[in-house]
């Protein structure tokens, strides 16, 4: 609380102890942009999840060239995932008829 001086043009109102009235947050008005973030977060969080799951565990490859598609398919073929890879030195049985080649029938 405090008293305004004597020569104050504010004295007329006989205003010797006042308070400074602040205005709050409207909390009101940011609850929607509150619930906004939320699902955001909520929907890149879930479909980083989804990537995820997909991808074996492991995050999403960015700026894939021809070489690691093909590297890829051959883990895919080795290991039945897309980004699995394994330490075995020799391939399991079958491999050798697992070709990744693709043919096109052109004449009969």
């Amino acid at each position: 609380m405090r008293s305004l001086p004597d020569n104050c043009w504010m004295n007329c109102c006989n205003l010797d102890n006042y308070e400074v009235a602040t205005m709050g947050v409207p909390f009101e008005a940011l609850l929607p942009y509150g619930i906004m973030l939320a699902m955001f977060g909520i929907t890149g969080a879930g479909m980083s999840g989804v990537r995820a799951l997909q991808n074996g565990g492991k995050r999403a490859r960015h700026s894939v060239d021809a070489w690691d598609r093909v590297m890829m398919d051959r883990d895919r073929r080795l290991t039945g995932f897309l980004r699995g890879q394994t330490e075995n030195p020799s391939a399991p049985l079958g491999f050798e008829l697992n070709n990744p080649w693709r043919l096109e029938k052109r004449f009969i």
